[in-house]
Parts: C-alpha cells; sequence; structure tokens
C-alpha cells in the first residue's frame, strides 16, 4: 500500500509541478525515477493484462544519444525489458526540444507498444 501512494505521489509531481517555476528539475527527474521505477514494481504487474507484452516494445528518447536523458532511458529500457520478458528497443529521436520524440509517439498505433520519455515542456510546446 505504502508503494502505491508513493507512485500516486510522484505521478502527480510530474503532471502538476511540470511547468512552475518553483519546481526544479532535479525534483521532477527523481519523480520520474520514482514513478519508472513503479511502472517496474512486481506488485503493479497483477493489475496489468497477463499477455502484455506479447512482442517488441518501443522507447522514444526526445532528445540525442549518450546525454543523461538517453543514459536514464536505456537504464529503464533494461529492467523493463528483464521485467517484461520482452525487448524494449531505444530510438532516439532528437529536434525541436523533444517536441519531434513526442510527435512520432503520438502518431503511432495507439497499441501500448510505443512508450515516450521526455520532459514536460516538449509536451505543453507542441502544437496539437
Amino acid at each position: 500500500m505504502r508503494t502505491f501512494h508513493s507512485c500516486r505521489r510522484a505521478l502527480a509531481l510530474i503532471s502538476t509541478g511540470a511547468g512552475r517555476a518553483r519546481r526544479t528539475s532535479q525534483a521532477l527527474l527523481l519523480a520520474a525515477v520514482v514513478a519508472a521505477l513503479c511502472a517496474m514494481h512486481p506488485g503493479t504487474a497483477s493489475a496489468q493484462a497477463q499477455n502484455y507484452p506479447n512482442k517488441a516494445v518501443r522507447l522514444i528518447i526526445g532528445f540525442p544519444a549518450g546525454g543523461p536523458a538517453d543514459i536514464f532511458g536505456r537504464a529503464l529500457a533494461q529492467g523493463m525489458s528483464a521485467n517484461f520478458g520482452q525487448p524494449v528497443v531505444v530510438e532516439n529521436r532528437a529536434g525541436v526540444g523533444g517536441v519531434l520524440g513526442v510527435d512520432v509517439a503520438a502518431k503511432s498505433a495507439p497499441d501500448g507498444y510505443t512508450l515516450v520519455m521526455n520532459g514536460g515542456s516538449a509536451v505543453a510546446r507542441a502544437p496539437h
């Protein structure tokens, strides 16, 4: 139960604090790490569909390879792959301050096999 409340708090911080000046980028990164760890927690897997994923999952990172976001994304993909039992393919789509990666993810099939890792500002700047 404690894990559930920590996950909810981290997700609330990410969704409400992305544009506020009083939230620092370190706090948002910490909240993203906690949310990612909550997603990989084995206790949350029982609420998901039992046959997901049955093919490779694509993780789009909106920043160039070799940067901090890429390093974190690849570590996240490795943990997700071990938890899912399926490969998680990392795809870097750098450009336009992260908006390009969000755009590619938004135009992909809505089947749950394409995930995007990006900052909140890229979503706020996207025109649609």
